[in-house]
């Protein structure tokens, strides 16, 4: 009789455990598909989301961004507000080197990714400029086919001046 009562007892546990398990696996199934119903949703509102409101641009203004580097970048010191010149190294028709002030006192809207917490920021890959649309193309153009490096301006220097070029010979003749 023992043995009858050991069976009917282990059966009647597992499928209690069974019925647990099942019971399991179907909520963890339910929270998986809420879960991705909202990521999904999520991810619909981001594609909706009207990015240039997060960056603040001014009318008749453009959001770029430039590629950078530790020594393009200022060293990771350029911050969101700041205002940067832009000077750009490309080569000359003859194939030697000349440097030119590109664009100036231009306002950075940006530095690394949206998701960067720019207290914490010491390195950068990136740094979006607010440009005039002419401003982007030329900007564009420059960091395509040479360097280009940023200038941190001071927090009250507004001066414009010519934008110059500099070219090697200069530098070897002490002009």
């Amino acid at each position: 009789m023992n043995m009858k009562k050991v069976s009917v007892i282990s059966i009647i546990f597992g499928v209690l455990t069974a019925a647990l398990l099942m019971l399991f696996i179907s909520n963890a199934e339910e929270e998986m598909a809420d879960m991705d119903e909202g990521t999904l949703l999520e991810e619909e509102e981001i594609e909706e989301e009207d990015h240039s409101t997060l960056l603040d641009i001014s009318e008749g203004y453009r959001a770029i961004s430039i590629t950078v580097d530790e020594v393009q970048g200022v060293s990771g010191f350029i911050r969101p507000g700041d205002y940067v010149d832009v000077i750009s190294h490309l080569p000359t028709e003859a194939g030697t080197p000349m440097t030119q002030i590109l664009l100036q006192n231009i306002r950075v809207l940006s530095v690394g990714s949206p998701q960067t917490v720019v207290e914490e920021v010491t390195s950068y890959r990136t740094v979006t400029l607010e440009v005039t649309p002419v401003d982007g193309a030329t900007l564009s153009l420059a960091s395509e086919n040479g360097l280009v490096v940023f200038i941190l301006r001071g927090a009250d220097d507004n001066h414009i001046g010519p934008n110059e070029k500099v070219r090697i010979e200069q530098l070897q003749e002490g002009e």
